[in-house]
C-alpha cells in the first residue's frame, strides 16, 4: 500500500521533469530561430535592399551626370559607393549570410563602378575611343550586379519564411509533446490513484464486515487479506 501512495508523486514529479525538460529543448530552438531571423534574416535582408537601392541610385546619379555634362557629379557619386562598401562590410559580420557571396558582390560592384565611372567621365570628355563597347559593357554588369543581388533578396525571404515555418512547427511539437507528457502522467496517476483507492476501500470493508461479525458473537472468523501492508498487519 505504501509503494502504491509513494507511486503517486513519484510519477507526478517524472512528469513535470519530462515536460520541463521537452519545454526547456525545444523553447530554445524555437528561441533560436526567432533570434535568427530578428538578428540576422531580418537584417540582412533590409541591407541587401539598400544595396539594391544604393546600385540602382548609383547608375543614376551617373546617367544624370553624363546629362548635365557635370564631371563633380560623377566624383560625388563616390559618396554611393562608399556607402554600398559600408553596408557589404556589414553584411560580413551577418552569420547567417554566406561571407564568400558577399565578397563576390564586392568585387562585382568594384569592377561596375570603375567601368561605369570611366565611361561616364569619357562620355563627357569624349575621351572614350569605343563608346558604344564600353556602355554595352557597362550595361551587362549593371544587369548581372542587379539579377545577383534580386535573387539574393529572394533567398533571404525565403529563409525567413523557413525560419518562422520552422518556430511555428517547433511550437506546435512542443505543445502535442507536453500534452501528451502530461495526459500519460494523468491517466498514470489516475490508475494508481483508482488501484490504491480500491485496495484501501476493499480492505477497508472486509475488515468492516468481519469487525460486525465479531460483535455479532462469531469470535472464529479470519479476515482473508493477501496483503502485506499495513491493513494486511491489522487485519492479522
Amino acid at each position: 500500500m505504501r509503494a502504491k501512495i509513494l507511486a503517486l508523486p513519484v510519477v507526478a514529479a517524472i512528469g513535470f521533469l519530462v515536460t520541463l525538460a521537452v519545454t526547456i529543448v525545444l523553447g530554445r530552438q524555437v528561441q533560436t530561430e526567432l533570434t535568427n531571423i530578428r538578428t540576422g534574416y531580418s537584417p540582412a535582408l533590409g541591407q541587401s535592399r539598400t544595396q539594391l537601392t544604393l546600385l540602382e541610385s548609383y547608375q543614376r546619379a551617373l546617367r544624370d551626370a553624363v546629362g548635365a555634362s557635370d564631371t563633380r557629379a560623377i566624383a560625388a557619386a563616390d559618396l554611393i559607393i562608399a556607402r554600398f562598401a559600408a553596408v557589404n562590410d556589414s553584411l560580413t559580420n551577418n552569420a547567417t549570410v554566406d561571407a564568400s557571396a558577399i565578397t563576390v558582390f564586392a568585387t562585382a560592384f568594384t569592377e561596375y563602378s570603375t567601368l561605369a565611372k570611366t565611361t561616364s567621365a569619357g562620355m563627357i570628355t569624349g575621351s572614350t575611343e569605343d563608346l558604344m563597347g564600353a556602355t554595352q559593357a557597362v550595361k551587362s554588369k549593371y544587369a548581372e550586379l542587379s539579377t545577383a543581388l534580386t535573387a539574393q533578396i529572394k533567398a533571404q525571404e525565403a529563409a525567413i519564411d523557413a525560419a518562422y515555418v520552422s518556430a511555428d512547427n517547433l511550437q506546435r511539437t512542443l505543445f502535442a509533446a507536453t500534452t501528451a507528457v502530461l495526459v500519460i502522467a494523468m491517466g498514470l496517476i489516475g490508475v494508481l490513484a483508482w488501484g490504491t483507492l480500491s485496495s484501501v476501500i476493499g480492505a477497508m470493508r472486509s475488515l468492516s464486515d468481519t469487525g460486525r461479525d465479531i460483535a455479532r458473537g462469531k469470535l472464529d472468523l479470519k479476515v482473508d487479506l493477501a496483503s502485506k501492508d499495513e491493513i494486511g498487519e491489522l487485519a492479522e
